[in-house]
C-alpha cells in the first residue's frame, strides 16, 4: 500500500506492505501472514497476523494477536510511535526497541498451546469468518463439480482411503516427495522450467482435490458412524465433511498438519485408484 488512504482498510493476503510512501487515514484491520507497517496510520491497528513490525506512527490503540511460536512475532522499532494502547495476543513478548514511544498502557496475553485461547480470539473477527466461510463454500461447490464430472472415479478414491488407508499415507508420501524433488531439479533447469510450472500448477489441483476427498472421506465416516441408516445424498455427505474439514484446517498450529495429512493421504488413494482403474 503506497500513497494516501482516505478511510479504513480490511486485509486479507500473504504479505502486506504499508510503505513509507503511504498513508492510512483510518483503521487498519484483517488478517496476513506478514505484515510490515511502514507508513503512518491515522487512528488504530487491529487483526490477527503470523509477524508484524511496526516502524512508524499510529495514532490510536494497537489490538492484535500474532501466532508464531518460533520467533518473536510483533517487533516495534525505535522509529514507531503508538498514540494509545498496545494490547496484544502472543506467544513470546514483543520486542520493542530502545527509542520506541507508547502513550498508553501495554497488554501483554500469552497465547496457550495448541491456540485455545487464540482461537476463541478469532472467533471475534468477522474477516475471519468471511475467509472461512468462503473457503468452505468453494470447496463444497467445486466438490459438486468433481462429483458430476466423474462421479465413479472420486468415489473409488474414497473407498480406497477407507479400505487401504495405511498403504493411501505410505504411497502417497512417496509420490509428494518424489514429486517436490523432481520440481526442484526441473526448475534448476531452464529446459525443464515449462514442466517445472505445469508441475506447479499439478501440486495445486492435487492440494484443492485433496481437500475435496478428504472431505468425502469425512462425510462418509459420519454416515457410517451416526447416520447409518438415513439415505444422504452426495452433496449432503461433501457438506458434512468440507465443514468438519474446515474446522480441522482452521485450528491453530494444527490446520498446517490437516493440509498435510490430507494431501498424502488422498495423493496415494488416488494413485491406488488409479491403478485400479487401469487394470480394469
Amino acid at each position: 500500500m503506497q500513497g494516501e488512504i482516505n478511510g479504513n482498510v480490511t486485509t486479507v493476503g500473504q504479505v502486506v506492505y504499508l510503505r513509507d510512501t503511504g498513508l492510512v487515514r483510518g483503521t487498519i484491520s484483517g488478517m496476513a501472514t506478514k505484515m510490515h507497517i511502514i507508513g503512518p496510520i491515522e487512528h488504530s491497528l487491529e487483526g490477527r497476523y503470523h509477524n508484524l513490525l511496526i516502524a512508524s506512527d499510529i495514532g490510536g490503540d494497537v489490538r492484535v494477536s500474532v501466532s508464531n511460536r518460533f520467533s518473536r512475532a510483533l517487533i516495534i522499532l525505535a522509529t514507531a510511535r503508538l498514540g494509545g494502547e498496545l494490547d496484544y495476543r502472543a506467544d513470546r513478548e514483543a520486542d520493542i526497541q530502545p527509542g520506541a514511544k507508547i502513550a498508553g498502557r501495554q497488554q501483554w496475553t500469552l497465547l496457550h498451546s495448541y491456540g485455545g485461547q487464540e482461537l476463541l480470539y478469532q472467533w471475534q473477527e468477522p474477516t475471519w469468518w468471511l475467509v472461512r466461510f468462503s473457503f468452505l463454500l468453494s470447496l463444497w461447490l467445486f466438490g459438486l463439480l468433481m462429483l458430476k464430472i466423474s462421479r465413479r472415479f472420486v468415489w473409488s478414491i474414497i473407498e480406497r482411503m477407507r479400505l487401504q488407508s495405511k498403504a493411501s499415507i505410505w504411497q502417497g508420501l512417496i509420490l509428494v516427495v518424489l514429486g517436490f524433488l523432481v520440481l526442484i531439479a526441473l526448475t534448476l533447469s531452464l529446459v525443464g522450467l515449462p514442466l517445472a510450472i505445469t508441475g506447479l500448477g499439478l501440486y495445486i489441483f492435487l492440494l484443492g482435490s485433496g481437500a475435496i476427498w478428504s472431505s468425502l472421506y469425512l462425510g462418509t465416516l459420519v454416515k457410517g458412524w451416526v447416520l447409518r441408516q438415513a439415505n444422504i445424498s452426495d452433496a449432503t455427505i461433501l457438506f458434512i465433511g468440507a465443514v468438519i474439514y474446515t474446522i480441522l484446517l482452521s485450528w491453530p498450529y494444527v490446520g498446517f498438519y490437516v493440509a498435510f495429512i490430507s494431501l498424502i493421504f488422498s495423493c496415494g488413494a488416488w494413485w491406488l485408484a488409479f491403478k485400479l482403474q487401469m487394470k480394469r
